[in-house]
């Protein structure tokens, strides 16, 4: 079987990384580099881990995710790097799904991502929100379009290189590994539940942050291919994905526009914040849903 790493990153995520550990220790990789800090970390529990794969590495101050990255890569062992968030939760076999999915011309394949229940109105835009996702990304990737994913991405260790400060660093990685000739894969057959944010306003706000890399790719001539660039680029593949969604969703149709009208607004406030030289690199930590 490959060998292979799985990277973790975590600030501040408490008992969802404590879970998620959990689950990597199950799994059979050969490396797992745990990039963490802040208060809620538990560190009686990493210092009470007995695994020879386990490497920890804490950042006394909060350094942002893609410098996290940058100085864990020198740790990756085998032909396949996972970049695991550290608020999400997979089942143990999913890194086996991962590599069994792999062939000579794919670069990465992303799963497809489910959020944990929530009530509230955030709860139910942030599902649906997901849920339009789904559709982009199996969209794209069945016409060898871009595709990417931001809590868990597997990808050939060869195509990680240093990544420049940006916050959307998995579309950064996806949109480079196909520009060197790889296809990036959505298999949506293959699942990691992460947690949505716990207010409509940190929900509000990572839509900003989101939205705000896209803005920072394009500056760097990477189009990442989402639907907020899609509407200016590309309107029939926007409508298509669209009807897609509505199609395959048909209980969302009312929640729709209100999804449409925040992410239209918190695209709004993040191209303001990029002309005025605003930076997302270390973001607000959301409310735990």
């Amino acid at each position: 079987m490959t060998a292979s790493t799985a990277i973790i990153t975590s600030f501040d995520d408490g008992l969802s990384l404590r879970r998620l550990l959990n689950s990597v220790i199950s799994s059979n990789v050969d490396r797992i580099v745990l990039m963490y800090g802040g208060e809620r970390t538990d560190r009686n529990y990493l210092t009470a881990l007995q695994d020879d794969r386990l490497i920890c590495e804490e950042e006394k101050e909060r350094l942002g995710k893609s410098e996290s990255l940058n100085r864990s890569f020198k740790y990756a062992v085998g032909d396949l790097v996972f970049i695991v968030s550290g608020d999400i939760s997979i089942e143990n076999n999913v890194f086996d799904r991962c590599v069994e999915a792999f062939s000579d011309d794919i670069g990465v394949i992303v799963p497809r991502v489910i959020p944990a229940p929530m009530g509230g109105i955030h709860g139910k835009i942030g599902r649906a929100l997901w849920k339009l996702h789904d559709c982009e990304l199996h969209y794209m990737s069945a016409r060898n379009l871009n595709a990417h994913g931001g809590e868990f991405i597997a990808i050939r260790k060869k195509l990680l290189s240093d990544l420049p400060r940006i916050v959307n660093d998995d579309a950064y990685l996806c949109v480079s590994a196909r520009n060197s000739g790889y296809r990036v894969v959505y298999r949506d057959d293959i699942h990691v539940t992460n947690e949505l944010p716990g207010t409509l306003l940190d929900l509000f706000v990572q839509r900003i942050r989101i939205n705000f890399g896209h803005q920072e790719l394009l500056k760097m001539k990477l189009d990442p291919l989402v639907m907020t660039t899609l509407i200016r680029t590309d309107r029939r593949t926007f409508f298509s994905i669209m009807t897609t969604f509505l199609k395959r969703y048909r209980e969302e149709i009312f929640m729709l526009p209100v999804v449409c009208f925040m992410e239209s607004l918190a695209l709004l406030v993040a191209w303001h914040h990029s002309r005025k030289g605003k930076s997302y690199h270390k973001w607000p930590i959301a409310t735990r849903g």
